[in-house]
């Protein structure tokens, strides 16, 4: 039987409620994640941000705008605008 712990992720990455979506993009690219909980300075979970969440307020490719224009924009939207705070 394949258990949680056989499919789960050991090495947890995370970011804070005021980090920004760029910074959440770069992080799942770059780690090949899906999902970030994002955490307060204590530790405390406050909610989790999806790939989905990410693309829904992301800058069309179709936009005519480079890569440095999008990553501008993206990076004055945080984390907490976006993310799930009600995690079941």
């Amino acid at each position: 039987m394949i258990t949680v712990k056989d499919l789960m992720s050991r090495e947890l990455h995370t970011l804070k409620p005021t980090d920004t979506i760029q910074q959440a993009r770069e992080l799942m690219l770059d780690k090949r994640i899906r999902h970030i909980p994002i955490i307060e300075k204590d530790g405390k979970f406050v909610g989790l941000l999806t790939k989905q969440d990410v693309l829904a307020v992301s800058v069309s490719a179709l936009a005519d705008i480079d890569i440095k224009e999008r990553n501008e924009l993206e990076s004055h939207v945080p984390i907490n605008e976006v993310m799930i705070s009600e995690v079941v």
